[in-house]
């Protein structure tokens, strides 16, 4: 018997789409079914055709009668056969004695040696007297004209020697067809019987020598209560073989279905559990599950490592907004002090510029000397009152312009800076406390809603005059910051 491995292997290299269960080690009649746990709804199995019922007395006299009838049709036929082939005897021998009586000197070799080999005529005529009997006692009593022909095969010239080969043949046959008659009338007999005081070996002997058809065949061996004929037996097994394998195919499309596999990894569960379902799904629902478990803690390390990495970026911007709000916190306290500096610087060099033209003209310096006190007044009150050095300067660089004294373009930029630091100065202010409250934010996790606290940023950003890098920092934080999820 083949392993249930050898079973899953075979039909897996044929292409089939499951796997055959193998074949349950029993006889003719009986089925296997199925033990194992049908997981869905329940897988066919395989199983014998019921017996059919036993024949009734008159039923098994009818087969008895059927089975006489085979017998004696067969010896009928064989008579038949050998009165046709003993006129063409006849006729050959007629042919041969014609040619034997007359000159032979002209006659072909072959045709000159038969006739002179042919039996002589009262042989013949003995020959055909005994055939004749048996044939015509034949058409009344076929059986007993048997008995006419055996001493004409069993004599010391038997008649094969004296007859064409399809006579003898057919003379043969008719006493073979006695044989077989008589064989169908005990057939008959142990059918009445039921095959009452036969063994089974010997009526199973009988039956195949009776050489019956196979419908015959197998009702006579439902009353002799013997096995089924050879074809029969055949037609058995590829049922059972075939339902078993729809069996073991379903039990693997259900399997595959309770565990959501593959038909292949769930025949290869069925063969390692050596077809046992129940240890088969077992075994499937734990892979999964254990495979399951290894998705689920694969992806919560990943999603550890994320939130890691999201934690890591939010400590990073919280460091960068704190840092932030003290650098602008800086620039905006010393914002006017650089605007004043940076006046002071270009008057400086206005001045010189003042000089070389007044030395160039030869009139000297001395009317710059005015303005120069002037603005010296101004940077001086700079550093006690600088809102009312701004509106003091305005006055002395209108005087000066009025008096068509040209300033440089450096001159005109810081007395601007001037009047815009203090503005500048708020406006960076305010973004360094936004800044604070961002890094604060960002400390505790509340990132919940920070778009309009990013837009603010950004509006402040274009009024605080910052530098490039220094403004592109800031930007970097007005982009949406990562939710961190508290676990």
């Amino acid at each position: 018997m083949a392993s249930f491995g050898g079973w899953v292997t075979s039909f897996f290299d044929s292409g089939e789409t499951a796997v055959a269960q193998p074949p349950a080690e029993n006889g003719y009649g009986a089925g296997s079914t199925s033990s194992y746990f049908q997981p869905g709804s329940p897988a066919p199995s395989p199983s014998t055709p019921a017996a059919e019922a036993r024949p009734s007395q008159t039923e098994i006299k009818l087969i008895a009668k059927t089975v006489r009838s085979h017998g004696d049709k067969k010896l009928e036929t064989s008579w038949e056969h050998l009165m046709s082939e003993f006129e063409v005897q006849n006729r050959v021998w007629d042919s041969l004695t014609t040619a034997a009586s007359g000159d032979t000197s002209e006659m072909p070799a072959a045709v000159a040696a038969a006739a002179a080999a042919a039996p002589p005529e009262q042989k013949m005529a003995q020959i055909k007297a005994a055939l004749n009997n048996a044939i015509n006692t034949s058409q009344g009593d076929p059986k007993g004209a048997v008995a006419l022909l055996k001493p004409l095969l069993t004599g010391q010239e038997p008649l094969a020697k004296m007859l064409n080969h399809s006579t003898e043949k057919a003379t043969h046959a008719v006493v073979k067809a006695s044989r077989l008659q008589q064989l169908c009338e005990r057939l008959g007999q142990s059918l009445e019987a039921e095959g009452a005081g036969s063994q089974p070996k010997e009526l199973e002997s009988l039956l195949t020598s009776c050489q019956l058809q196979a419908t015959l065949e197998s009702k006579a061996r439902r009353v002799l209560r013997l096995g089924p004929t050879k074809a029969e037996q055949a037609k058995a097994d590829k049922q059972a073989k075939e339902a078993q394998q729809a069996a073991l195919r379903a039990t693997i499309q259900q399997l595959a279905s309770a565990a959501n596999v593959s038909a292949e990894n769930a025949a290869s569960a069925l063969e390692s559990a050596n077809g046992d379902a129940n240890s088969a799904l077992t075994m499937l629902l734990s892979e999964v599950e254990e495979r399951e478990a290894r998705k689920a803690a694969k992806l919560a390390e990943k999603m550890e490592a994320k939130m890691a990495a999201r934690e890591k970026q939010q400590q990073e911007k919280t460091r960068e907004a704190a840092s932030l709000a003290n650098v602008v916190s800086k620039l905006a306290g010393c914002t006017v002090g650089d605007s004043w500096q940076k006046v002071s610087t270009e008057f400086e060099a206005q001045m010189k510029v003042w000089d070389s033209v007044a030395t160039a003209q030869g009139n000297g310096a001395f009317q710059y000397q005015a303005v120069q006190q002037q603005v010296q007044g101004v940077l001086d009150m700079a550093s006690q009152d600088p809102s009312s050095a701004v509106m003091l300067l305005e006055t002395v660089l209108f005087e000066i312009t009025s008096q068509r004294m040209r300033l440089t373009n450096g001159m005109m930029v810081a007395a601007d800076g001037v009047l815009d630091a203090s503005r500048i100065a708020d406006y960076r202010r305010q973004l360094a406390a936004r800044l604070r409250v961002l890094a604060q934010r960002l400390k505790t996790g509340e990132t919940s809603d920070l778009s309009g606290f990013q837009g603010e940023l950004k509006s402040l950003l274009q009024s605080c005059s910052l530098d490039e890098r220094l403004r592109d920092r800031v930007q970097a934080l007005t982009k949406a910051s990562p939710v961190v999820v508290k676990m």
